[in-house]
């Protein structure tokens, strides 16, 4: 997902309330197309360094370490 494009999901989620959010499904972030190395939630456009997530050893799927 553009850097861009998670801005405007954070400002629509921020609209909503900041309602609570799973993070259930994070996508690579990309800045004018080059890979920032962060990963990206696709419902609330949070955006999340390395070193703050952790992958599910059984679905290889990227996960905030809070959650």
């Amino acid at each position: 997902m553009q850097a861009d494009k998670a801005e405007r999901l954070r400002r629509q989620w921020i609209a909503k309330g900041s309602p609570p959010c799973e993070h259930a499904h994070l996508d690579k972030e990309y800045m004018e197309g080059m890979d920032t190395g962060d990963k990206v939630c696709i419902t609330c456009g949070e955006s999340f360094a390395p070193s703050e997530l952790k992958q599910d050893p059984k679905t290889g799927d990227w996960r905030p370490k809070s959650n």
